[in-house]
């Protein structure tokens, strides 16, 4: 469960909808995003922001990040 969102006010909408622990995952089409540092994970809605934030001012191998998927994670590793 989780949205899409392109913004800040997006990412706050959605994980206000979810329960942390979240996973905030930048939406890209490169091969081992994960090893290149755009999944974030979050405690709190605050913390999604900042980390939606975070992602969608990068670029991952090039390629500038558009949009952040939020996500309630029901594991943490």
């Amino acid at each position: 469960m989780g949205g899409l969102a392109t913004n800040i006010s997006q990412a706050h909408e959605i994980a206000t909808k979810l329960k942390p622990p979240f996973a905030i995952k930048a939406q890209v089409r490169v091969a081992g995003r994960g090893k290149a540092g755009s999944i974030l994970f979050a405690d709190s809605v605050p913390d999604a922001e900042e980390a939606a934030e975070k992602l969608l001012n990068t670029r991952i191998k090039g390629t500038p990040v558009k949009s952040a998927r939020a996500e309630y994670m029901c594991w943490k590793a």
